[in-house]
């Protein structure tokens, strides 16, 4: 019995003489929570919800060599003359992407990387179609996730409809991210503190270089003092003789 049904139930054994104490013997209720329930408003009338349609899996397809042939064939199904068309209307900056007829969405450019429609594996090659049941041209939102960047403010349900995906796995898929922003930001601070050491011993040993240069020199002076010293004692010590 739903709470709209109990409602009408006890207001119908009201009307029709029944004590709080025998309306609430007769649902299982108390007389407080009778008297209670009838004080409120019946509940408006349920909505029966739609069943909810099984949301179709992404599908991962693996990176394997194509053969001569099966490249022959393509190039016979779309000749480069035929492709040449595309490929000048293709947008090559992000001013591209906002004007003109590449402006609207779906985005059918999925080979860029910004588009939601696929995504490629940089390490295994392997590429994610996140709507294999779904042609780009026929998608119902926006695909493209510099507008959404643009935009902000999605929350993890928001995300995960965007990449076909559930609220959890949208909230891993940005906490791995964000650790990666975090790791890259330490590793290249990391690297700049390494060059900075490097450059500080480069010039200690340009420093402790210059340093013996001059200790040599000022040694040789020493030498050529403390010969010249000896020259002079000995130079006066002939004259002395030769006064004497």
């Amino acid at each position: 019995m739903t709470n709209r049904e109990r409602a009408l139930a006890m207001r119908a054994m009201r009307d029709n003489g029944a004590t709080t104490v025998e309306i609430g013997e007769a649902l299982g209720m108390t007389h407080q929570g009778v008297s209670s329930a009838l004080r409120r408003e019946v509940p408006a009338e349920e909505t029966p919800k739609a069943p909810k349609q099984p949301r179709v899996r992404a599908r991962t397809e693996s990176m394997r060599r194509i053969s001569k042939r099966e490249i022959d064939a393509g190039r016979m199904a779309a000749p480069e003359a035929d492709l040449a068309p595309y490929y000048e209307t293709r947008p090559k900056t992000r001013g591209d992407c906002l004007n003109g007829e590449n402006a609207a969405r779906p985005c059918v450019w999925i080979s860029c990387k910004h588009n939601t429609y696929l995504d490629v594996n940089e390490e295994t090659g392997s590429i994610k179609l996140n709507f294999p049941d779904t042609p780009v041209d026929e998608l119902t939102f926006n695909n493209c996730a510099l507008d959404h960047a643009d935009a902000g403010g999605l929350t993890l349900e928001a995300i995960g409809a965007i990449e076909n995906t559930t609220r959890e796995r949208a909230r891993q898929i940005i906490d791995r991210a964000l650790h990666r922003i975090v790791e890259g930001s330490h590793r290249r601070v990391h690297l700049r503190l390494l060059d900075t050491l490097a450059a500080a011993r480069k010039v200690v040993a340009e420093v402790n270089e210059k340093r013996d240069k001059a200790l040599l020199e000022v040694n040789k002076l020493n030498v050529a003092l403390e010969k010249a010293e000896a020259d002079l004692t000995a130079a006066r010590a002939a004259v002395s003789a030769t006064l004497a």
